[in-house]
């Protein structure tokens, strides 16, 4: 039986966050969402081989009149074309 959408159970707010460690984390400095810099060279063939990709997904997608779909690969190909013209400037 469906009972609706599910809550997140209740957290009380901590208003001084002392559980967390202040300061640099010891080892690892960067965030751990964050990727080290690698190759810029290699930044840009992933660009756009990712920008070649999405510009055919968006094309077919236009193809079988699926218009939404089309502009949201677009949207994402224009992302890579943005990258693409930054490093190489």
């Amino acid at each position: 039986m469906d009972q609706g959408p599910r809550r997140k159970p209740f957290r009380p707010y901590r208003s001084n966050n002392a559980s967390r460690p202040q300061g640099p984390r010891p080892g690892n400095q960067r965030p751990s969402g964050m990727r080290p810099a690698g190759n810029p060279r290699h930044s840009v063939q992933n660009a756009r081989s990712n920008y070649q990709r999405y510009t055919m997904m968006a094309k077919d997608a236009a193809r079988r009149g699926d218009v939404i779909e089309a502009e949201n690969f677009y949207q994402h190909a224009e992302h890579y074309f943005r990258i693409m013209r930054e490093q190489n400037s």
